[in-house]
């Protein structure tokens, strides 16, 4: 695993952050367009890239390739459950509210962990990957920590909270790693 990776998982994170900052973005039609973009460019990445890759690997090494397909609709299903719990924050949907439901920050989290898992393995796609990530945190960190900021929440709580977020996806891309060091 590159440490890069790991810089550039953690850094567009803190980048969302600085962009809330200098900018104070309000709700904004351009970061659900930039949110919407980042999640249609990974979508694209695993249809074209990953997914085939799966399956060329698994008819190369005589493995049965039938299983994937129960994966890939497994992913899809955690994926439906995390943004019941989130509530579509990473899609730029959030209401200003007085309290801060842990279950959108719990969610956002799992999120990038789960997103995180497949960088550590030996991907072809990686970079490519890697990129769609980038591309994905950064505005949902912008709207992450707008909805701290709004909800009243001191900067200082809503900067261990982000950070708490940012470490999310390194720490999937390292559990990625042990788990292909393994298999």
């Amino acid at each position: 695993m590159n440490t890069i990776t790991l810089v550039l998982l953690f850094a567009s994170v803190i980048a969302g952050a600085i962009f809330v900052e200098v900018f104070k973005p309000k709700r904004g039609r351009n970061i659900q367009l930039l949110l919407t973009f980042s999640g249609a460019y990974l979508l694209a990445v695993c249809i074209l890239h990953l997914i085939p890759e799966l399956f060329s690997s698994s008819i190369s090494e005589h493995n049965h390739a039938e299983n994937i397909g129960i994966f890939i609709l497994l992913g899809f299903l955690i994926q439906i459950l995390l943004e019941y719990f989130s509530k579509g924050i990473e899609h730029g949907h959030f209401h200003k509210r007085n309290v801060i439901p842990f279950s959108i920050l719990i969610s956002l989290c799992l999120h990038a962990i789960l997103e995180g898992i497949p960088l550590g393995g030996n991907l072809s796609a990686n970079n490519a990957l890697l990129m769609g990530i980038v591309l994905h945190k950064v505005p949902v960190a912008v709207v992450l920590m707008t909805f701290f900021i709004q909800s009243g929440m001191k900067k200082h709580n809503a900067y261990i909270l982000l950070f708490l977020f940012a470490i999310m996806a390194p720490l999937g891309a390292y559990a990625g790693n042990l788990f292909s060091s393994i298999v």
